[in-house]
């Protein structure tokens, strides 16, 4: 069964979330507007198409509000949230700033909506915000489990997939040499310029011989695409020309302490 936010929420915060679930489009709109400009990434369609990012929040408010006005309801929309933006690949710094204008807009109707109608005392909106932002936390914090659970296994699932990708380069195709740039543009390697194998053995079972290879050679302009076998670290590196052989081996051989060629 999946957890429920604990919070103990008090009859006025109950009854100003009532109120702002009645007015629910217009906090969507408002929230979506502050979104766009805040966070500039959203500005040009931005992670989400506009069509989107406006369900995304009115789902989210909806979500929250009914949790404030004592509506029994689990985490799972949060954590819905969370997976669906990590297979989107929307940096999860970007998830949270965007969950935080959310509560900040619902936050701030809140207290106006208590000011218009007398819907709660000073007293109470103190109250309130206590409740109001240890909610948050909680929603958010399910949010996060979920992106970076998502994360970690769609790593794995890309590890694996990638492994086989260097292994139809490694093998020619296997009989079909359309396969090999198909492969080659998946792992993103220029066709064009000049390609050495390299296998480095392992340290131990299974172990990674050159851990940080990839960004070494990088940062010298060179693509590689790696795979790993019990015994050894096997890559395939680009370089633009074979003049960049020389800068090759000279990364192998501060990168591992093993034989390397």
């Amino acid at each position: 069964m999946d957890a429920q936010p604990t919070t103990v929420l008090g009859e006025s915060t109950k009854r100003l979330a009532r109120i702002l679930l009645d007015g629910l489009p217009e906090l969507t709109e408002e929230t979506v507007r502050r979104i766009r400009e805040e966070l500039k990434v959203y500005q040009d369609a931005g992670p989400l198409p506009s069509g989107q990012l406006h369900e995304a929040v009115r789902d989210n408010l909806a979500y929250s509000l009914r949790g404030l006005t004592g509506e029994e309801i689990t985490l799972e929309a949060p954590r819905v949230t969370g997976r669906r933006r990590a297979e989107q690949g929307v940096p999860l710094a970007m998830v949270q700033t965007a969950y935080r204008l959310g509560f900040r807009c619902l936050w701030e109707r809140m207290v106006a909506e208590a000011e218009r109608t007398g819907a709660a005392s000073s007293a109470d909106l103190v109250a309130m915000a206590s409740e109001v932002w240890r909610y948050n936390d909680e929603v958010v914090g399910a949010m996060v489990d979920a992106f970076n659970e998502r994360t970690a296994a769609l790593k794995i699932q890309w590890d694996q997939e990638r492994s086989a990708l260097v292994d139809v380069v490694l093998r020619g195709g296997m009989g079909n040499p359309g396969r090999v740039l198909e492969a080659a543009d998946m792992l993103t390697l220029p066709y064009d310029g000049t390609f050495a194998v390299v296998v480095a053995h392992a340290p131990g079972l299974a172990r990674q011989a050159l851990p940080d290879i990839e960004p070494a050679l990088r940062s010298h302009q060179m693509g590689s695409a790696w795979r790993l076998t019990p015994d050894a670290h096997i890559g395939i590196v680009s370089m633009q020309d074979g003049a960049a052989m020389e800068q090759l081996v000279e990364t192998l051989r501060l990168q591992t302490v093993r034989r390397a060629g």
